[in-house]
């Protein structure tokens, strides 16, 4: 009953039939109370039924009338039982006129009216409403006693003894158990609350906190510094408590403040830093009745500079983007802005690589000011296709910046990024050439051409935040690429603002970099947003290192080693000063870039115009780089792919070139055919072989381990068991006689390679290839890496089972990894099908010989 009763859907109908029970109940005491049981009951009912009948549809009448019943009764209050004496004497009195009007009109059955007196009538008013509020009142003690537990288990903490914190403690009775008040104004320190003390930080932190006994605390305050609010995440996320905030004044305002409105404190209310002062002054008169055009307007910088500018009141703003259900969304938000409507807007679908397009917008309008957020971000997207980043990015922002000087605005604002300093992906290297495009053309008339550099923005589309959140919520596992990873934050207002005052403030020809803050570690970050979420990491979520994605760094730069940074006028900007650039020199190249991109189909030549026209385009991680050489001829390869010495050539003559079978349809459907050929033998021999082991050693049959594969990514890889319970260590067992092996049973599994049999599931899953490179550890994969750059090489095609290393070096232990690699780049650049059946078929015979 109690569970019913807990459900308000169901709750009115369960209570009113519950009161026509005790109404019914009532009645049949006070008739026992009067006259007895009767000695014959069906002919007492027969001869009374139209009276009782009478009586009862009195008290549903009114029952009905007043809804008492769809009250909640777990929240019975003294108004609730008043209301309910009230309504019973309502139906007393009724029962009293009802009475004596059938009395006078019926006097036929006055024998059993008789029995109906006002005494009668006075003392059902007592039982049934003394009945009602009882069973009432005990209900919500039930209840009571049922969440009591639950209460004790979430002992919370109040930060704020204000109105927002009072409001809060009231909201939480019956849900939560405060344990105290925490507030930084001495004269509220050691005072009672409602009943409830209010500490000091300190002294909370020693009491509740550090004992272990608070579970949650709760910010109460929107007034709160950041710096306060990062130092007591900081203690929160030491002792995994939950910390959860009330919603800011606006949203209070219109909802108010109860339990239902706290908003688990996210990492984004971390990473921001005190509010940044903007010269309004100053953006007021750059930005006040100019006619504004902002590309790439529905994307997350693009979206809120528009918003931005709105405060400014310009005369006109153009916002493009190619993206049509965001740029819409974006028209029905500002639409609603009403004090903005005034203010001429236009929504534009249009591709900025349209230049006749493009070239009509500038002409229409005669822009005075460009902000210029187009481009493509994602660095492993980009990775694999470089001529989309090379015309979007770099062609099209050449192009837009010709088209600001030939109807002459004032000024063009591009947004970069700090990959764009010493790049080691495409993405960033194509953004570094736009830059030294931009800068060029500062020279050239009197429109003024600015770039601001910044790094990641908190809750962009993509960004690592909302990927580890939709993770969290999904259970995990949280994947990140390094240990060691750090990356720059900032709030997307934040960088929009600063964005707006560079603008404002330049002269022409700057380069702006943002003060950034302090890097941030993504593994900390990771384990922090886990914690916020009021779980454990590696115990509730899991973190899983996948390793660097393409063209992914382990540390971003603001300046490069060709720039030194000089101050601005304000504080959170500073200028890079860098070498000037000749416009004729980058026309030049960016002309042979356009003449590629239309004539050629090669994406070496891509990759050779991006080094030469980008110098400090380096190849730390770029995934690309199987594709090309330095130009000075210290490439990692020799022209056959035969080794890791000096290149051989200039540009592109050293191109280490995979084979094009190696990703052909042609081997995926081998693979999968010869699977299914062998399924049935591998079973059977599995079958019998983990028989064998659990007699041998126990559980677990098999295991899996993180490799690296294909591009680099990550993948789980199945083996049967063949190391002792215990042994995690990357190179347990790949040390001959290191005890970590089970004794005979797992020589003999290795030595036959029985143990690689469950692989057949990751080769129909497409993560490995009967025949490839042999997939390593990540963590060995990462330690051969920084050893030798080429080794990233191996991972041009899926690893395999069997492979022209393994054919030629059996026996190979860790320290010959770079004869392994030598026999693996050889394999990948010279993939058939007959050479692939050549090492299954030798394969088969080392392990028959054995």
């Amino acid at each position: 009953m109690i569970k019913f009763i807990k459900n308000s859907t169901v709750s009115k109908n369960i209570i009113f039939a519950l009161d026509g029970i005790v109404i019914i109940a009532s009645l049949c005491i006070v008739q026992m109370l009067f006259f007895g049981l009767p000695k014959d009951v069906f002919e007492f009912i027969k001869e009374t039924q139209w009276i009782w009948f009478f009586l009862l549809s009195i008290s549903v009448f009114w029952h009905l009338l007043f809804s008492v019943h769809e009250t909640i009764i777990r929240q019975t209050a003294i108004q609730d039982c008043v209301k309910v004496y009230l309504l019973r004497l309502l139906v007393a009195i009724s029962m009293f006129f009802g009475i004596m009007w059938f009395k006078y009109n019926y006097p036929v059955h006055s024998e059993a009216l008789e029995r109906i007196s006002i005494q009668f009538i006075a003392v059902d008013f007592l039982c049934s409403s003394l009945a009602l509020v009882t069973y009432r009142l005990f209900v919500k003690f039930i209840l009571a006693l049922e969440s009591h537990q639950s209460i004790k288990d979430n002992p919370t903490l109040i930060y704020g003894a204000g109105k927002a914190g009072t409001a809060l403690l009231n909201n939480f009775k019956g849900n939560r158990h405060v344990l105290a008040f925490i507030d930084n104004n001495p004269s509220k320190q050691g005072k009672n609350l409602q009943g409830v003390r209010v500490y000091s930080m300190a002294l909370a932190k020693a009491k509740f906190i550090d004992t272990g006994i608070a579970k949650s605390m709760v910010l109460a305050i929107n007034s709160i510094s950041q710096n306060n609010k990062k130092e007591i995440a900081k203690i929160c996320l030491e002792k995994n408590m939950l910390l959860q905030r009330i919603p800011d004044i606006s949203q209070s305002l219109i909802q108010g403040i109860d339990k239902g409105s706290l908003q688990n404190m996210n990492i984004s209310d971390l990473l921001g830093r005190e509010q940044i002062v903007l010269n309004d002054k100053e953006l007021k008169n750059f930005l006040f009745g100019k006619n504004i055009l902002v590309t790439g307007a529905a994307g997350s910088i693009g979206s809120e500079i528009s918003r931005q500018i709105l405060q400014y009141w310009p005369a006109n703003i153009v916002l493009l983007d190619h993206a049509e259900s965001p740029l819409f969304y974006l028209e029905q938000e500002l639409n609603e802005m009403r004090n903005y409507r005034s203010i001429n807007t236009r929504f534009v679908v249009a591709d900025i690589c349209q230049n006749i397009v493009m070239n009509d917008l500038f002409d229409s309008h005669k822009f005075d000011i460009v902000f210029h957020a187009a481009a493509y971000k994602h660095v492993p997207l980009m990775e694999g296709n470089p001529k989309q980043a090379l015309l979007v990015n770099t062609m099209a922002t050449a192009d837009l910046a010709d088209l600001a000087i030939r109807y002459k605005a004032e000024k063009f604002i591009q947004i970069s990024t700090d990959k764009a300093v010493n790049p080691t992906n495409v993405m960033g290297a194509s953004k570094r050439a736009a830059e030294r495009y931009v800068q060029s053309s500062n020279s050239l008339s009197q429109t003024q051409f600015i770039t601001t550099r910044f790094g990641n923005v908190l809750g962009s589309n993509g960004s690592v935040l909302l990927t580890f959140k939709n993770q969290i919520e999904a259970g995990g596992p949280v994947t990140v690429t390094h240990k060691d990873i750090i990356r720059y934050f900032m709030t997307i207002p934040e960088a929009c603002s600063l964005v707006l005052q560079a603008g404002s403030m330049s002269s022409g020809g700057e380069i702006y970099v943002f003060d950034m803050g302090e890097p941030v570690l993504i593994k900390n970050l990771a384990e922090n947003m886990i914690r916020l979420a009021g779980l454990v990491p590696n115990k509730d979520i899991n973190i899983v290192y996948t390793g660097l994605r393409q063209g992914e760094k382990l540390f971003e730069e603001l300046i490069s080693n060709l720039e030194t940074d000089l101050p601005s006028p304000h504080p959170k900007i500073r200028v890079a000063h860098i070498r000037e650039t000749n416009h004729s020199e980058v026309q030049q190249a960016f002309a042979q870039l356009k003449e590629i991109v239309s004539k050629s189909q090669k994406t070496t030549d891509l990759f050779h115009w991006l080094q030469s026209t980008v110098p400090e385009y380096g190849i730390d991680n770029s995934f690309n780089d199987r594709y090309r050489i330095n130009g000075n001829g210290n490439g990692n390869g020799n022209g056959n792919g035969n080794g890791n010495g000096n290149g051989n050539g200039n540009g592109i003559e050293g191109v280490f070139q995979p084979s094009t079978y190696g990703l052909s349809r042609r081997k995926r459907i081998f693979d999968i055919l010869f699977s299914i050929l062998v399924l049935p033998m591998a079973c059977l021999i599995l079958i019998v072989s983990a028989s064998v082991l659990l007699l041998k050693a126990g559980l677990p049959l098999f295991i899996s381990q993180q490799r690296r594969g294909y591009d680099g990514r990550s993948f789980f890889l199945y083996k049967l068991r063949t190391l002792k319970n215990g042994h995690n260590n990357q190179r347990a067992g790949m040390v001959k006689n290191d005890g970590t092996v089970i004794p005979w049973i797992g020589m003999i599994f290795r030595k036959t390679r029985i143990d690689e049999l469950p692989q057949i599931i990751n080769i129909l899953l497409g993560n490995m290839s009967w025949v490839g490179p042999r997939p390593e550890q990540v963590l060995l994969s990462e330690e051969y890496e920084l050893r030798n750059a080429g080794y990233v090489k191996r991972y041009a095609l899926k690893p395999g089972i069997s492979g022209w290393a393994q054919i030629n070096n059996p026996d190979a232990t860790l320290e010959d990894y770079e004869e392994k690699l030598n026999f693996d780049l050889y394999y990948i650049q010279h993939a058939s099908f007959l050479f692939d059946c050549r090492i299954l078929w030798k394969s088969i015979k080392i392990i028959l010989a054995r």
